[in-house]
């Protein structure tokens, strides 16, 4: 062991493991002193182990040169690994720096942002204590009496204060009113503006379609479908869907039956392989079970998700589901037919297709086929057009009749298919329309007949019954 270098007299035998020193008795007594938190070992059982090591040298019979450069080589060693022990804890201190400089760097600069921020509230805090203060002052000074020509003055006026107030409320009723009708003619302005441009846009629209329509083509060109040439009695037309724009005569261009498109016949147009109706390819469906094209209406039926939308909007009634139970071009149009799949199916509507293409109905909560006879009484019962979007209420008379004598039959007088007659759809008189009568159950007198027809019977192209819930 070396002697201390501040105390030579001692031998440095303890050592602190934070300051990774030695020193003597008394420098760590001192040291101890000075800083609590260090950890100081005495080095005597070193020692011990050193001086039992010695001995075992001595008994072995090594000599003292060799029992010296031992220990010199052992302090060599020790001293080396010492160092590197340092330069070790040197380098795990930077690391720990650098990651507390990482990590907590930014929440160190946000907590002074904070304090900064904290400084600032505080010194708007004292200026709002100080404004208070001064305030209340005010406050009290303003409670005693004030004697003075500027009192005198503010008395005088306060007679005055009920007739300024009044005053004041007829100007700002009168501002209202300006800025009211103000309102309204700069309202009127834009629609009037809106209006004039959209019928603008409509006549321009239109006048381009018809001129397309009439252009007559004298330059010999082919129809691409037919192959006939385009002349004065037979203009080209283009079709609305091809992208190609190729020319076709007008024999060749058909309106589809739900877009009104004008469409080629050969590459966008298809037939209904049902009723032969003529539509465009994208609104047609084909039905991959049987193979068909076929058109909405013969598709979905009479009611698509549009019209029971507008049924209920018109009933008032949220109609949940709906099931297809009679269909007559399915069916058959018979009494026999729709009885043997409407009676006592609960509330139905009934949607009647006229040969004037009106689509009509009517709903009733009892079922078909419980109350056989003339004049069953269902308060519920109302009528609607879908064509007119109009609905018709029971006026608490006779709602319907029911037999195996009737079809679907609402009213008194009546609007109503297949009494004692079937084959609606060609039978004309199988089919009654006296929705003008004034003595029905659901319509005023002068109503127009609500199947198209100018007489009081129609032929029915379609007659659909559906159960709802």
């Amino acid at each position: 062991m070396s002697e201390c270098k501040k105390h030579p007299k001692f031998v440095a035998d303890q050592y602190c493991t934070t300051c990774e020193d030695f020193m003597c008795i008394l420098c760590s007594m001192e040291h101890r002193k000075a800083n609590l938190t260090h950890d100081i070992k005495p080095m005597s059982s070193c020692m011990a182990r050193t001086l039992s090591d010695i001995e075992t040298i001595s008994s072995a019979g090594f000599s003292a040169d060799r029992m010296i450069a031992a220990l010199s080589g052992a302090e060599r060693k020790l001293h080396h690994n010492v160092t590197k022990m340092r330069e070790e804890m040197r380098s795990i201190k930077t690391l720990v720096e650098r990651l507390i400089e990482k990590c907590f760097a930014p929440y160190f600069a946000k907590l002074e942002e904070w304090i900064s921020e904290c400084e600032i509230i505080k010194s708007q805090m004292l200026k709002l204590s100080f404004l208070v203060q001064r305030k209340n002052a005010i406050l009290k000074n303003a409670e005693q009496p004030y004697i003075g020509s500027k009192y005198r003055e503010l008395a005088q006026a306060a007679g005055n204060v009920s007739e300024m107030k009044k005053t004041l409320d007829t100007v700002a009723e009168l501002d209202k009113k300006v800025k009211d009708i103000q309102s309204r003619c700069e309202k009127v302005r834009i629609i009037r503006v809106t209006r004039t441009d959209s019928k603008r846009s409509e006549l321009t629209s239109e006048f381009e379609s018809l001129i397309s329509k009439v252009f007559i083509c004298n330059t010999g060109e082919m129809c691409k479908c037919c192959g006939a040439k385009v002349s004065n009695e037979n203009p080209a037309q283009q079709c609305s869907r091809c992208k190609d724009d190729e020319t076709y005569c007008r024999n060749c261009i058909k309106p589809c039956g739900i877009c009104s498109a004008d469409v080629c016949v050969t590459r966008c147009s298809k037939k209904c392989q049902i009723c032969g109706q003529q539509e465009c390819s994208s609104c047609i469906k084909e039905d991959l079970k049987q193979g068909l094209w076929k058109c909405n209406e013969c598709e979905f039926g009479l009611m698509s998700s549009a019209s029971w939308k507008l049924l209920s909007e018109l009933t008032g009634k949220a109609i949940k589901t709906h099931t297809l139970l009679f269909k007559a071009t399915r069916d058959g149009f018979t009494r026999a037919a729709f009885h043997s799949k409407c009676d006592k199916k609960g509330s139905t509507v009934t949607v009647i297709k006229s040969e004037f293409d009106k689509v009509f109905g009517g709903y009733i909560t009892d079922s078909w086929g419980t109350k056989i006879g003339d004049g069953c009484i269902d308060s519920t019962a109302m009528m609607f057009s879908l064509t007119t979007k109009k609905l018709f209420r029971n006026k608490n008379s006779h709602s319907h009749y029911d037999g195996p004598n009737y079809g679907p039959w609402f009213g008194i007088t009546y609007v109503g298919i297949g009494h004692e007659r079937d084959n609606w759809s060609k039978d004309v008189n199988a089919c009654t329309d006296d929705s003008s009568n004034s003595d029905n159950a659901f319509f005023e007198a002068s109503t127009p007949r609500i199947s198209g027809s100018t007489t009081r019977h129609f032929r029915a192209k379609e007659v659909e019954v559906y159960q709802i819930s």
